[in-house]
């Protein structure tokens, strides 16, 4: 309407390629890596990263992790064709993709292991457990690979695991319910 140019999110080429840059960073910073667990809403970061790393190291294992109410890539994937889910139910809005992209498709198909699903639940969880452990506050959408770490992900001993943490856009009234929700659990017991 405006005569601009869209830029769509996810599945663009420069966008995908800018998105690589995290994981140039990452062989960079750890070129013993094993493993890279990235969050999956559209696919555009997953795309970037795990074309750089298998480019570079094409024996690391790139899995990716998606809400279970927003699980469109790995619906797609396991159907072997783009799927449009009719809706989306997650506290992980930055995840909340009704369909993949092309491009993104593909690129999980070519170069992703495969796709974990994490629960609400758990997201909420890593979101606790990543501010306790580590002081850093992160977005629901950001700590989904925190989230299956140890229960849809069982690490191997030795393994070199990188999880990419992103966002900090969480709000104060989500946040404040979350720690309600902790300091009532850790109350209970």
């Amino acid at each position: 309407e405006t005569g601009a140019t869209l830029i769509h999110p996810f599945d663009d080429p420069a966008i995908v390629a800018g998105q690589g840059v995290a994981g140039l960073e990452i062989v960079h910073q750890l070129p013993e890596l094993d493993t890279v667990i990235v969050a999956i809403g559209g696919g555009g970061l997953i795309s970037g990263i795990a074309s750089a790393v298998k480019n570079l190291k094409p024996k690391v294992k790139v899995w990716g992790v998606q809400p279970r109410g927003a699980a469109s890539m790995y619906e797609s994937v396991k159907n072997g064709r783009i799927v449009k889910l009719p809706t989306l139910d997650t506290i992980a809005d930055g995840l909340a993709a009704k369909q993949p992209g092309n491009l993104t498709f593909e690129s999980v198909r070519k170069y992703v292991e495969g796709i974990l699903l994490a629960k609400d639940d758990e997201i909420k969880e890593a979101v606790i457990t990543l501010l306790r452990e580590e002081h850093v506050l992160a977005e629901p959408s950001g700590v989904a690979p925190l989230a299956v770490l140890g229960k849809g992900y069982i690490p191997k001993p030795r393994e070199k695991i990188v999880l990419v943490i992103s966002g900090g856009n969480i709000s104060l009234s989500l946040l404040k319910e979350l720690l309600g929700d902790y300091i009532d659990s850790e109350q209970k017991t």
